[in-house]
């Protein structure tokens, strides 16, 4: 992921450089120094910028990130598919 899209993966997901790197589980000094080109982007955290993009899934969605609501979710969704 180059630093240009970096930058543009958290404007549409309504973050800044700033906000980007601990929402994404590392510091703000390394996303700067991501968005500046000095750095890569953890491929985890890669992935995950391009699957909320994906699925549009906005950080400020509660309960996607609540560990049991989703699993709940996944568990019934197989159940009604069987």
């Amino acid at each position: 992921m180059t630093p240009n899209q970096y930058r543009h993966a958290l404007k549409l997901l309504g973050l800044s450089v700033s906000k980007g790197g601990p929402f994404l589980g590392f510091t703000r000094r390394h996303s700067f120094r991501v968005a500046a080109g000095e750095a890569e982007v953890p491929e985890a955290a890669r992935k995950l910028l391009l699957l909320m993009i994906q699925e549009a899934i906005r950080p400020q969605d509660e309960d996607c990130w609540d560990t049991k609501a989703v699993l709940r979710a996944a568990v019934q969704g197989k159940a009604a598919k069987a």
